[in-house]
């Protein structure tokens, strides 16, 4: 009998023991991956011996020095990356962009890991850098204010989700719901996405053997008050501030009652334990800290209802909320993000408005109040999630999506080797022998554009020209480097561009840029080249700093300028078109290379009525 050879998966998660939701989600997975693949879980160096269980005889753990201390013997393996908004992930970050696979994004704004890999370490410098690759020059602004002034917008955490490179980079991206999915292909619509709900662990079957009773005898809760229970990390995103509030408010209207919060106190986020005071609710309400599986499970048996809030929320998906589901729970919910996608009969939705708190206090009036309607919402939640979140399922889209990501090819990325530029004597040789280049080749005669390599790919923009050619030629480019604008698709991989051309308009001149930089790998070169044309239409050289702005609005940092007319020559360099007595025209040309895919959105230009204004 042949031996059937499994394909090779090296995933990278943190695991139980970290008190982590995502390493649950990968920990529960991980023995049904093994039935597909050969599988290597990369940790974290100081991460502590993970918990292993049943079907886990074939799964290998090495530690992040172990895998980049033996590259070669990973280069065969799928890379499965699971990238959460929290520290627990920062050890993976390098990996990712070095070795692209397939990043399962279970948070769609990661700007607080990012966070966490440079201003955690006083890195302002890397912070601004990331932000630059973002968003362009508006994003090194932001990280430049930030490093003088200390202040940014908290909105920045959901507004500006620092996912674009990582997803740009990853050969695939998996998310849990249509909300991420969306969210996802607006940072880079080119990544392959797959919308693999979250799965349902299957731990949850033995809920249903619980005695209500005895569990609540074990926790030390009355079997005959009212509990209500909040899963997970206690946040200011969970609104339980708002859900004090409203206990507080409706006390005396409730029957006895008991407020659980199940999960680790985050003071820096939200000081739970002033907010019980503020709303005089000591009595009642009983925080947890970190939960193990079992005691997690025993208190959702125990509990009436369970209020899972996210607002805002930063695109997850709620382990917490699937696991509650599953285990028949009924609860509520804010009716928005991935929250809204689940089916209106399995949970109770509250619309998120200025009039949250009096939408909410309706919602938790109306279920208190009726037993069987919560009976009934818990029934439909337990059939749905057993159906549409099965772990089964779910492992079977995994498998689909990784064995596809490792038949594509890699996708290009940033240039393959670094630049190689003609230095003073290469240069001056070069004149030399082909004298000086005629105006609208500045960019020869100053060296802005590097030797062509084996590997290289050129796209040209602008003006053809036979002299440009020639000097192409000189420089190494010939018939197999280079591609015009027009004929290049649009996706990245050219090591450099050369834009040449007569002072062209402003939004021909911004859409051209637009264009090369979609055609650009990372740190590819741009080389602008203008020559002032005879009527010059456009204005656009008479300013310089105008132009090198807009070069930077469309991702790229400038590098070098130079200027050449009649009255800027520069030193050594003989502007003569062979003319007796001929005027150079005004040149000005560029070197930058590209930072960022992010094209700054330009404001639209307000219309400008031709009538005269009426008269009073």
């Amino acid at each position: 009998m042949v031996a059937v050879v499994k394909p090779k998966l090296a995933v990278f998660s943190p695991l139980p023991p970290r008190e982590n939701g995502i390493a649950d989600y990968t920990h529960e997975i991980l023995p049904w991956h093994a039935q597909d693949f050969e599988v290597t879980v990369v940790l974290e160096d100081n991460h502590p011996a993970p918990h292993r269980g049943p079907g886990w005889d074939g799964i290998a753990t090495v530690f992040l020095a172990e895998y980049l201390a033996r590259p070669e013997d990973y280069a065969d393996h799928v890379h499965l990356y699971h990238v959460g908004n929290n520290p627990d992930h920062v050890y993976m970050l390098p990996t990712m962009l070095e070795r692209p696979g397939v990043v399962v994004l279970h948070d769609v704004s990661l700007h607080h890991l990012m966070d966490c890999a440079t201003l955690r370490y006083g890195d302002f410098a890397g912070y601004t850098a990331l932000l630059e690759r973002e968003y362009g020059a508006a994003g090194r602004l932001l990280g430049e204010q930030f490093e003088r002034y200390r202040w940014r917008e908290r909105a920045m955490f959901y507004e500006l989700p620092l996912t674009r490179t990582l997803l740009a980079r990853a050969q695939g991206v998996v998310v849990h719901s249509a909300f991420a999915y969306f969210k996802a292909k607006a940072q880079s619509a080119g990544t392959p996405a797959y919308f693999i709900p979250h799965h349902l662990t299957p731990v949850v079957e033995r809920v249903d053997g619980l005695d209500r009773q005895e569990v609540r005898a074990k926790l030390g809760l009355e079997d005959a008050e009212l509990v209500l229970l909040s899963l997970g990390f206690i946040t200011k995103a969970k609104q339980i501030d708002a859900v004090l509030r409203c206990l507080a408010a409706l006390r005396d209207q409730l029957p006895p009652f008991r407020y659980v919060l199940a999960g680790a106190r985050l003071p820096d986020q939200f000081d739970v334990d002033a907010a019980i005071v503020q709303y005089d609710l000591e009595d009642v309400v009983i925080v947890t800290d970190y939960l193990d599986e079992t005691a997690f499970f025993d208190y959702i048996a125990a509990a009436d209802l369970v209020i899972n809030l996210r607002y805002p929320t930063g695109g997850e998906t709620s382990g917490t909320l699937i696991r509650a589901l599953g285990c028949g729970a009924c609860v509520v919910v804010v009716d928005h993000g991935p929250f809204a996608e689940l089916p209106d009969d399995v949970c109770v939705k509250v619309p998120w408005s200025e009039d949250f708190d009096a939408s909410l206090t309706a919602a938790l009036l109306e279920t208190i109040d009726n037993p069987a309607l919560r009976e009934e919402i818990g029934r439909r939640a337990k059939h749905f999630l057993r159906d549409r979140h099965a772990i089964a399922r779910s492992a079977a889209a995994y498998r689909e999506a990784l064995l596809e990501v490792q038949a594509r090819p890699e996708p290009f990325w940033g240039v393959e080797a670094p630049h190689r530029l003609l230095g003073l004597r290469p240069l001056q040789a070069l004149l030399g022998r082909a004298g000086p280049p005629p105006p609208g080749q500045a960019w020869a005669r100053e060296a802005l554009l590097p030797e062509a390599q084996a590997h290289s790919r050129l796209v040209l923009a602008g003006d053809e020209s036979a002299t440009r050619t020639v000097w192409l030629e000189h420089y190494g480019y010939r018939g197999g480097h280079i591609a015009r604008l027009a004929e290049v698709p649009p996706e990245r991989g050219a090591d450099a561009a050369l834009y040449a051309a007569r002072e062209p308009a402003a939004p021909d001149f911004q859409a051209t840029l637009a264009a090369l930089n979609r055609t650009l790998a990372f740190g590819g070169v741009l080389v602008v080249d203008l020559v002032r044309g005879e009527a010059a239409a456009s204005g656009l050289l008479d300013d310089p700093r105008r132009i090198e702005t807009e070069i930077a609005r469309a991702g790229f940092k400038p590098l070098k300028r130079a200027l050449g007319g009649p009255s800027d020559v520069a030193p050594g360099i003989d502007f003569n078109t062979g003319t007796v007595d001929a005027e150079p025209p005004f040149e000005a040309c560029w070197q930058a290379v590209k930072v960022s895919e992010f094209i700054a959105p330009r404001p639209p230009t307000p219309a400008i009525s031709t009538q005269p204004e009426a008269m009073a």
